[in-house]
């Protein structure tokens, strides 16, 4: 009976064991499956949940890895954790890897960067596909030039961005140096504290220095401490060892660092073209278009809100002065402040270059108006205000600061004054009275009252109440799509239909027609305009652009070849 009991204590004991370890299993792969996959969520390749760098070191990473997997050269995904508890960073790093399927499926490209905070692990893990460009001795010299001295001083956005450009620069040039050929290490600095033990037996080494004499040693029982960097995937106990001291490479560079220098990437010119396209339509939108035509009546008319600045229309010259004043602030970015300039710089220097610009052009406009009103009278004022600042409410929402925001609030408050000046009545020299907008209708034709109807024109009426002289200000709305008609001249002249006659092809161009038609007299015109010729990449791009952005939604079904290299700091 006592014996049947052992027995029955002794399965009962398995049989906690193996659900322990079926547990285990389980949490270990459900704690791999809640790492965020960035493919999933953004189509990008960094993975950074705790937000350990930053959303611009993010961007420049995404940047750098899409260009490389678009070329089909590697697959890199990159994963920052502040901890995964007890488990060992290498495993884990090949769990994931192999649970994302890093890497395309046929050639098994894949990378993934690992950097577990709390342990102090940076970890390579490559697809067997990579280990030919990227052996892990290379992996482990990138950790630790580019990687780890960063670490040490807990700026991980420069330890990433500048190990990925390295791996970067293996894949596309075969050196991972990718800004140190002219000062390769010196072989006889023997500066070495600390040493770890790097086993390079089964490792190609295509780069690598000879050893200084003296650290050579054949001896098998050389000890590995835990927490130090080593290569996986050696045979340490048939292997002659060379041995590295943490940061010894980086160290022989710290000279040579101070000739890095900023450059412009791909993307720059990416975002440069867009914006290329975008100042011409904001000079067009601020300052208007070419002034119209007073004496060609078949010409299209031009509404009030794309009437030109009346001082200032940059045109070609705003073009040439935003463009080159993005080439020189780019200049100073790289030369004196070292950036490395992406899509998005492109946008914040064309957006300073367009502040720049509208603020000298304001200022300009300002100094215009102020000089035809030290004689105008002012009604006249109040019109240099509006015809000197078209477009000033859209530049003043889009470039506030430093002072355009300002300078819209003066403009407003300008016209406001000299829009409701006292008035003397210029027969009798008495003071005038503002009629009130239900009063005003009897004192204005019929065109007039159709302008103020469509809010194209505002009207005044201020009458002597001694003579009954009457005065009538006109105060054009800038901002609408009325036109002036050709032929009672009120600002009743809109747009009724605009007709496609022949759509525009590759082939040829097409043509069409607006209907314009007077609210007042009645009056109607038919402008017939020409399409232009659809140009042949704006078809295929669309297809392009659709087939990329499906591609980077998943992983490439890769797996892990077991190579790779891991480092402390």
């Amino acid at each position: 009976m006592k014996r049947f009991y052992t027995l029955r204590a002794r399965g009962f004991i398995v049989l906690l064991m193996l659900i322990f370890s079926a547990c285990t299993n389980q949490t270990a792969e459900d704690f791999v499956s809640s790492i965020p996959d960035p493919k999933k969520i953004d189509g990008g390749y960094v993975s950074n949940p705790d937000n350990l760098i930053s959303t611009g070191a993010v961007s420049d990473i995404n940047t750098q890895l899409s260009a490389l997997d678009q070329a089909g050269k590697a697959q890199v995904a990159v994963v920052l954790l502040h901890s995964i508890g007890d488990k060992d960073s290498r495993q884990f790093a090949h769990e994931l890897f192999n649970h994302w399927g890093i890497g395309n499926k046929e050639t098994n490209n894949g990378l993934l960067i690992l950097m577990v905070e709390d342990a102090r692990k940076i970890v390579f893990e490559t697809g067997l596909g990579l280990e030919g460009d990227l052996p892990d001795v290379i992996c482990f010299r990138i950790q630790q030039e580019y990687m780890v001295p960063r670490m040490k001083e807990n700026n991980y956005d420069a330890a990433f961005i500048d190990g990925v450009r390295s791996v970067v620069s293996v894949m596309n040039n075969g050196n991972y140096q990718y800004q140190f050929d002219k000062f390769a290490p010196s072989n006889d600095d023997h500066s070495l504290i600390d040493p770890v033990t790097v086993d390079l037996t089964n490792t190609p080494m295509p780069t690598a220095p000879v050893a200084p004499q003296g650290i050579i040693s054949n001896n098998s029982n050389s000890s590995v401490q835990d927490d130090t960097p080593m290569v996986d995937g050696g045979d340490m106990a048939s292997a002659g060892t060379v041995e590295y001291a943490p940061g010894e490479l980086t160290q022989q560079y710290d000279d040579a660092s101070s000739y890095t220098g900023g450059e412009i990437e791909e993307p720059f010119f990416f975002g440069a073209f867009f914006m290329l396209i975008g100042t011409a339509i904001l000079l067009r939108a601020v300052f208007g278009g070419k002034a119209p035509s007073k004496t060609d009546a078949s010409k299209e008319p031009v509404s009030l809100k794309d009437l030109p600045n009346k001082y200032f229309r940059p045109r070609f010259f705003g073009n040439i002065a935003v463009h080159g004043t993005v080439i020189v602030l780019a200049f100073v970015c790289i030369k004196f402040f070292k950036w490395h300039l992406g899509f998005f710089a492109a946008w914040g220097l064309y957006y300073v270059a367009w502040t720049l610009l509208m603020h000298i052009a304001f200022a300009f406009t300002a100094i215009c108006i102020a000089t035809a009103n030290r004689t105008a009278e002012p009604h006249q004022r109040w019109w240099n205000y509006a015809y000197g600042n078209v477009g000033l409410k859209i530049a003043a929402y889009m470039f506030p600061i430093p002072g355009l925001f300002l300078y819209k609030k003066y403009v407003d408050s300008q016209m406001n004054k000299y829009r409701n000046v006292q008035y003397n009545c210029p027969n009798c020299y008495h003071p005038m009275d503002k009629l009130e907008e239900s009063e005003e209708d009897a004192y204005l034709e019929h065109g007039r009252q159709v302008e103020e109807r469509i809010k194209s024109v505002d009207y005044d009426v201020w009458l002597c109440s001694t003579c009954k002289h009457v005065l009538t200000l006109a105060y054009n709305n800038m901002y609408s799509a009325a036109c002036s008609c050709p032929s009672c001249h009120h600002y009743t002249f809109e747009m009724k239909s605009d007709v496609v006659t022949r759509s525009a092809t590759e082939d040829h161009s097409g043509s069409g027609y607006r209907v314009y038609t007077c609210a007042a007299c009645s009056n109607s015109k038919r402008y017939n305009y020409t399409i232009p010729r659809k140009s042949s990449s704006s078809s295929s791009s669309g297809s392009s652009s659709s087939s990329s952005s499906s591609s980077s939604s998943s992983w490439g079904g890769g797996s892990s070849g077991g190579g790779g290299a891991s480092s402390s700091w």
